[in-house]
């Protein structure tokens, strides 16, 4: 191989290669930080949102919460419970304006229910209507007299059948 003399750099050739081969690194190497860039914008605005979203659920979580919390102040409650020793099971609760049928409230248990449509009969002398099962139907009642934004708790006890039992019968707390 015989050498000319003019080497590599023969007419700038060289040099203009490398230059574009510079150009080109930098050109990637500022494509890859755009996309970094836009990346990372990307995530903030991501972010951003998701905190917008979480801060409006927790005011609508406040919000309805405090709509509960009114609603259930001005609202009688009504807790039954069942405590007879003859196993029947609560079936239905019945009083004026309010239905509470398709129970299965066992011994041993409670349930709770919102007064919330108001007390059409009034707060004093309202009968409660109990209906329970045990291979027969039964219904009890009693008369009791609600607090507005308070509890009631009209409790199912007693027995029947055995010697010495007392009854079925329903106690309230008021």
């Amino acid at each position: 191989m015989r050498s000319t003399g003019k080497g590599f750099f023969e007419k700038g050739v060289g040099i203009k290669r490398i230059e574009l081969t510079i150009k080109n690194r930098d050109m990637r190497l500022r494509g890859i930080k755009r996309n970094e860039l836009q990346a990372r914008k990307d995530s903030k605005s991501k972010v951003q949102w998701g905190t917008i979203f979480a801060f409006f659920s927790f005011i609508f979580v406040l919000a309805a919460c405090d709509k509960e919390m009114k609603r259930e102040e001005g609202y009688p409650s009504l807790t039954i419970v069942n405590e007879n020793r003859s196993g029947y099971t609560i079936t239905s609760i019945g009083l004026v304006g309010y239905e509470f049928n398709y129970l299965n409230i066992p011994v041993g248990s409670s349930q709770t229910f919102a007064l919330d449509r108001g007390m059409p009969g009034g707060y004093n002398d309202i009968y409660i209507i109990v209906s329970s099962f045990y291979g027969t139907s039964r219904t009890d009642n009693t008369k009791v007299n609600f607090v507005k934004g308070e509890k009631t708790t009209i409790t199912m006890k007693g027995c029947t059948g055995a010697e010495g039992c007392e009854g079925i019968y329903l106690e309230s707390d008021r």
